[in-house]
């Protein structure tokens, strides 16, 4: 069983190594920084975009949301 367990979390390891290696390919490739290293600032940047797209939906979302009830009596 214990043998069975190791690798299921070798086989996990690889997984993840390898969704790391394409994140960070296409996060690169999104900003126009291909065959470069991901840095922390990097990264940072990366994620406070996708955070103020998200943000930026949601006001839409809540605005439309918002006008939908004032609509219905």
């Amino acid at each position: 069983m214990r043998e069975v367990l190791v690798h299921i979390g070798e086989d996990y390891r690889r997984i993840n190594d390898c969704d790391h290696e394409l994140f960070t390919a296409l996060g690169l490739d999104a900003k126009d920084l291909p065959n470069r290293r991901l840095t922390r600032r990097d990264a940072a940047d990366l994620l406070d975009d996708v955070a103020q797209s998200a943000g930026d939906s949601l006001a839409a979302l809540s605005a439309l949301a918002t006008k939908h009830e004032r609509v219905d009596p």
